[in-house]
């Protein structure tokens, strides 16, 4: 952000690298925003089964439980 500041006081000659900080700084977000997209979903899975090991009083895992069981498990 410093880095952004210094460059934008020097007027608008800077405006390419300026864009191409911004530019990174987005491709950084979406990056982060992925991992914690992928976190949430093996969250909303994991609080399901214990959900259902509440209601049988057991918790179970599908024997095919690997870290892609969670792929596309949304809780709405």
């Amino acid at each position: 952000r410093q880095r952004q500041m210094c460059i934008r006081d020097r007027g608008d000659a800077t405006i390419p690298a300026r864009l191409q900080l911004l530019t990174e700084q987005r491709e950084s977000l979406l990056e982060q925003r992925a991992k914690i997209d992928t976190t949430l979903k093996r969250l909303a899975y994991k609080i399901h089964r214990y959900e259902v090991a509440v209601e049988t009083g057991v918790l179970t895992w599908p024997s095919d439980c690997q870290e892609d069981s969670a792929k596309g498990f949304e809780k709405s």
